[in-house]
């Protein structure tokens, strides 16, 4: 996901008369799958150590952020 962002981003700004929309779409994207990768190390360690809140915690803000690109990325589409 994180490479398709950058991706996305990088024909955002190559083509001309982009609507903010993509811009803000392809940042989105980006940036969320970026923290989602980011926070597997912690959430296998919670999990790990039987640390069941902390792990509970980060599996839901990883699906919520996963989600939150999911649909962005398919209503940019009809947009």
């Amino acid at each position: 996901m994180f490479l398709l962002g950058v991706g996305f981003l990088s024909l955002h700004f190559l083509a001309d008369n982009q609507p903010i929309t993509s811009l803000i779409a392809a940042s989105v994207t980006v940036c969320f799958s970026l923290v989602c990768y980011l926070m597997i190390p912690a959430t296998n360690k919670a999990r790990d150590e039987g640390n069941d809140k902390k792990f509970k915690i980060l599996h839901r803000l990883s699906v919520l952020l996963t989600m939150i690109v999911f649909f962005m990325n398919i209503i940019w589409v009809f947009i």
